[in-house]
């Protein structure tokens, strides 16, 4: 298995994992790149960046629901490209071995963050770490080299090693869009750098967006100096958005619920709702509600999401058990409407007790 030693290694050395499949000759801005990635804003990071180096960017976004396919239908697509990168998502064993015997994967170049898929580093195709990596581009944002990895700064690691990011016209802006995409990614954004509301005033105007048309906007940005990240049209979009915000927060906040989770014979206090929309505002209202609770869990209809209210608490875990996974202080799971409708029943009835607040007080 491929294992890393960052105190044997050489500033980024670990993507010489790729050195025999890639010189840094080999990929060029007239390179035709396909890129598999996932379909929220730290999928959106790697998209923008290789469509401001590579002209001949496709881009396919894809949720956790069809990986698998997705991937393995990149891998047949392979003979049309010079490289296939596949960012912020990952495969299960048997397609990975499937992966692993087919001629097209030298093309192919895995970057993931996902404790969850680490697995993947037996294969000399995938690079996946979820701690920090040494000497990061993004260590000059922290006043300590602590920022933990996304798919977005990994990226940007690997195409800064192999000599790419030259081709960034506004390398400075680049820099920073990857930076705030993988501190809010990471929740560093609320762990380290206090809140800023400008991390999650950029997520906000991503799903206003929507992936292709943030991939484009931005990708634009990066190449045009004088850009900014957030300029007035955004700022204009944020300021109608934020009071649609508002109302439909505070109608979703009526119907919070607070319950006794009980996890393997553990207890967790734990606050839960339904929404189909604006789910970061809404965890950050669950845990101003309920600051001694755990675990805050929403149900979007197709994917139970669960934030961990106590940093010590480790959501991965719980989302793991459900056939789900993520990072430790935020993970999901989707489910389809039948399962669904079985966790939900397990999780309002016959797991749950009725949540005291006065006698938990």
């Amino acid at each position: 298995m491929f294992e890393l030693n960052f105190d044997e290694l050489d500033m980024l050395s670990p993507f010489e994992k790729f050195k025999d499949k890639i010189t840094r000759s080999d990929l060029k801005p007239e390179s035709k790149i396909l890129l598999m990635t996932h379909n929220d804003l730290d999928g959106s990071g790697p998209a923008v960046l290789l469509k401001s180096i590579f002209v001949k960017t496709d881009v396919i976004h894809c949720s956790n629901n069809n990986m698998d396919r997705e991937i393995m239908n990149s891998m047949y697509m392979a003979n049309k490209y010079d490289a296939v990168f596949i960012t912020d998502i990952s495969c299960t064993k048997e397609t990975a071995e499937k992966i692993n015997e087919h001629y097209n994967r030298k093309k192919l170049y895995l970057l993931d963050h996902h404790r969850t898929a680490e697995y993947l580093n037996e294969y000399d195709w995938a690079f996946v770490l979820s701690e920090h990596i040494k000497e990061s581009f993004i260590d000059e944002y922290y006043k300590e080299p602590i920022g933990k990895p996304s798919a977005t700064s990994i990226t940007f690691d690997f195409l800064k090693y192999y000599g790419l990011t030259k081709y960034i016209k506004n390398l400075s802006l680049a820099k920073e869009l990857a930076f705030m995409i993988s501190a809010y990614d990471s929740w560093d954004w609320v762990n380290v750098f206090e809140k800023d509301p400008k991390f999650l005033d950029l997520n906000t105007v991503f799903w206003i967006y929507q992936p292709e048309i943030f991939d484009n906007i931005f990708s634009k940005k990066i190449s045009e100096e004088g850009a900014r990240i957030l300029d007035k049209r955004e700022n204009f979009v944020l300021m109608l958005e934020k009071g649609r915000n508002e109302n439909y927060i505070n109608s979703k906040r009526e119907s919070f619920k607070k319950c006794v989770l009980t996890i393997d014979d553990v207890s967790y206090k734990a606050i839960y709702c339904f929404a189909d929309s604006h789910t970061p505002e809404l965890f950050e209202v669950m845990k101003t509600d309920f600051p001694e609770g755990d675990i805050a869990i929403i149900n979007t209809g197709s994917k139970l999401s669960f934030r961990s209210i106590d940093n010590d608490i480790n959501v991965e875990k719980l989302a793991r058990k459900l056939g789900g996974g993520g990072h430790i202080n935020a993970s999901g799971v989707h489910v389809s409407s039948e399962l669904q409708k079985e966790y939900m029943e397990k999780l309002l009835t016959g797991t749950i007790e009725k949540y005291n607040q006065s006698a938990n007080s």
